[in-house]
């Protein structure tokens, strides 16, 4: 199957797909990605199959001490049989990310790490963190 990707304004639909990818990170919503999106800090691409929406990303570039960083923000589709991740990643490394050093990505699932890992990516960091009831009034 043939997939096309296209950048994209922001949409209801898009953020059904983003949405699980924020479940994770009560500090940065939907709305966060939205955001982004709509003041140009991040952009939205949209995963197109027969002209259908099945997946859609936001990537934004960092720019670090050393260089630029390309950062996959938050990820999400589905295309039952296909593996959306495998398809994705080569064109955002090879078309998205001109100029860039490096590419971040940050995910909570470990099926996510896995295949990240198998395409070359490493482990920089582990973040955990722990919501505290009395440190919201």
């Amino acid at each position: 199957m043939m997939l096309a990707i296209e950048r994209a304004a922001w949409s209801e639909e898009a953020a059904g797909f983003l949405a699980p990818a924020m479940r994770h990170e009560p500090g940065v919503t939907v709305a966060t990605l939205a955001g982004m999106v709509e003041c140009g800090s991040g952009e939205l691409f949209a995963v197109l199959a027969a002209g259908q929406m099945v997946g859609a990303y936001v990537l934004r570039v960092d720019r670090m001490e050393n260089g630029k960083e390309g950062v996959i923000v938050a990820a999400g589709g589905r295309l039952p049989g296909y593996r959306l991740l495998r398809s994705i990643l080569p064109v955002i490394e090879a078309n998205q990310m001109h100029g860039c050093n490096t590419i971040r990505i940050h995910t909570a699932r470990p099926g996510i790490a896995r295949e990240m890992r198998r395409a070359g990516y490493v482990v920089r960091e582990i973040v955990l963190a722990k919501g505290l009831e009395y440190g919201r009034q």
